[in-house]
Order: structure tokens, then sequence, then C-alpha cells
């Protein structure tokens, strides 16, 4: 089959995964995830909802296993893109942040430290999905390796000319690429979203989640034209530190009730679960658009090389 063939079949599975998954999440999950305190905002250390925690870690991971599933014939990125997209469903229906704020006025250095703990837990819970999508493809690949897509066929980087000699990047290559990765993703991001979101001062849900999903999926494809690390957890990790860093800085706010929300710098004001689905996804699927367009450089140079 033809590399233009495996990557439409990507796209399409692609897809049908982010599709079932956030209709997964949106309509199946939201009963056992939604908030029973009334402020309603989807969070689970600041009020001690471990059980909630756990019980959104192992939706994820269901999820995980369902995405990669239906992304057989795709890469990791992939079925990672579909899950995050899925996971979105949880942001499309928290409530914003401000009620939470104001009900914890009093300790704002608590709420945002276990909002910062809360973006680790979110760390560990993705790095234990990308585990699983992994388990799973490889799975399937033995019982099923026509439905996988030939190794051959992904490309990190245009490939060199033909009759020329690339050696392999070494271990110390490939963590320079990484660093360098995750830096210019999580520099270009953060520029971005100072344009698409702190400078408009908006604190409406749909700007909050358009400025997260831009500027990384931007941040990221830029990244990954530049220094492919072939391994998306350098460009995704980007906007949970950024979102850790921010926890930490906004827990010296000063409360001045009743409107300390709006004291709060407006990047405090975005919940954790909106920097996974919308910031990590964003830079999931920027990393993913780039490694596909390096693959079609790859394709057009071969075939003029024919």
């Amino acid at each position: 089959m033809s590399h233009e063939r495996w990557h439409v079949i990507e796209k399409i599975q692609v897809e049908i995964a982010a599709v079932a998954a956030l209709a997964i999440m949106y309509y199946a999950a939201w009963p056992i995830l939604r908030p029973a305190n009334v402020d309603g905002a989807l969070v689970f250390l600041p009020i001690g909802a471990w059980g909630s925690l756990l019980n959104f870690a192992l939706i994820v991971w269901v999820l995980a296993a369902v995405c990669a599933v239906l992304t057989i014939s795709s890469r990791l990125e992939g079925a990672m893109l579909s899950l995050l997209i899925g996971v979105a469903g949880g942001s499309l229906r928290t409530a914003p942040m401000r009620l939470l704020l104001n009900r914890f006025e009093d300790n704002l250095s608590g709420l945002m430290g276990a909002l910062a703990g809360e973006v680790a837990a979110m760390v560990v819970i993705l790095m234990i999905a990308m585990m699983i999508i992994r388990v799973v493809h490889k799975g399937l690949g033995s019982i099923c390796p026509q439905w996988m897509r030939p190794a051959d066929l992904f490309v990190a980087a245009p490939g060199p000319k033909a009759g020329s000699a690339k050696a392999a990047p070494t271990m110390s290559e490939r963590a320079v690429s990484m660093a360098a990765s995750f830096g210019i993703t999580l520099i270009v991001g953060l520029l971005l979203m100072i344009v698409t979101l702190k400078t408009t001062g908006s604190t409406d849900r749909g700007q909050i989640l358009f400025s997260l999903a831009i500027s990384f999926l931007l941040g990221a494809g830029f990244a990954n034209f530049f220094f492919p690390a072939g391994f998306p957890m350098a460009c995704w990790l980007a906007p949970l530190v950024l979102a850790f860093v921010v926890y930490l800085r906004a827990s010296g706010t000063v409360a001045t009730p009743p409107l300390t929300w709006s004291h709060v710098d407006v990047w405090a004001l975005i919940l954790p679960i909106d920097w996974l689905s919308a910031g990590a996804g964003g830079a999931v699927g920027g990393y993913w658009i780039s490694r596909r367009w390096h693959e079609y450089k790859h394709i057009a140079a071969a075939a003029d090389a024919q």
C-alpha cells in the first residue's frame, strides 16, 4: 500500500477515534465526573476529591485503550491526539473557575498549590495513557500485523537525498532535539498565549480553550519543524510545565473579596483539565501535523529521485 494511502487511513482513524472519545467523555463519563460542589468546576485535589481523580484517571486510561484500537494504523501521537480531544469533553462541560476562587478566597495559596499538584498528577496520568497505547498497538500488531502501518513509513524528518547516507542520531543528539523541541514549544506557546489571551483579558471559556489549543499547536508544529524530536512528550509536557509555574506564581495573589477572581491573573483562571485537553492536546496536534508534513516532503523527494 502506498504512503499516500496510509496517510489517508491514519487521518480517518484519528478523526473517528476523536469523535468517539469526545462523545464518551461528554455523555457517558460526565455523570461520573460531574462535580458535587456548588461552584461546578471540574477539579479534584483542591476539594479533596481523590476518588474522583481516580475515576478520571481510569476513564482516561480506558479512552486511551479505545483510541489505540481505533487508530491501529496510526502512529502513537495520532492515538494521543484523539484521546486528548476526547478529554476536552470535560472542559466543555465544566463550569469556570470563578466561583471556585470565591470559595477559596481566604486560602488562595492553598488552592493554587493544590491545582499545581493536580497538573503534576495529570502528567503521570498521561504518561500511563501513552504506555497503554503502546501496549495495545503492540498487542494488536502481533495478532493482526496486516492492520499495522509498516515501521519504515514512519519518518521523523525529511530523508536524505537519493544516494546519500545519513547516520542515525546519537543519544546525545536525541536529547538535544527533545530539549530544543520542549523549549521552543514552551516559548512560542507562551508568546502566542500572550497575544491570544493575555492582551484580550478575556475569561470566556471558549477564548481560553481556543488560546491554549492554537498557541501550543503552532508552538509544537514550529518546534518539530526545526527540531524533530521523534517523541511527542517533548511537546505536550510544555503546556503542563507552564501551568505548574502559573499556579505557583498565582499563589501569592492577595484576596480582595467579593471580586477576588477578577484580580487573579487570567492564566490562573485556566483549569488543569483545560491545560491537559486543549494545551497538551494542541501540542500533540501540532506535533502530529508536523510529522505528517515531514513525511509528505519525504514522499515528494523520493518521487523526484526516481
